[in-house]
């Protein structure tokens, strides 16, 4: 698991360069182009969907190893950090995108 999450992370890079290659059309000597900017959104969605899965996953494994024979107490801690990382994320990014782009 620990391959899958450090593989994700690398991807996830490899999609926000290809978001950043936009602001740096001069510098990389890449032509303006929003499909370069639409495949590194969709190479950043495939890689939060293998972190996510997998990071809930070695949670829950963690966990686990942590309280020994407490399976329904580990499934609803893990359970609530990660409604509650997911919410704060939900709502702070609109917020400060929108705050550092105005």
């Amino acid at each position: 698991m620990p391959f899958i999450m450090w593989m994700s992370s690398f991807v996830a890079c490899v999609g926000l360069f290809f978001m950043g290659t936009i602001n740096y059309v001069g510098w990389l000597g890449v032509q303006d182009n929003l499909y370069i900017f639409i495949s590194g959104t969709l190479i950043n969605g495939c890689a939060g969907a293998l972190a996510l899965n997998n990071g809930v996953a070695a949670t829950v494994e963690h966990l686990r190893r942590k309280f020994p024979g407490a399976g329904e107490t580990v499934n609803n801690i893990t359970s609530g950090i990660f409604v509650f990382f997911f919410s704060i994320g939900e709502m702070l990014g609109p917020i400060l995108g929108s705050v550092l782009t105005a």
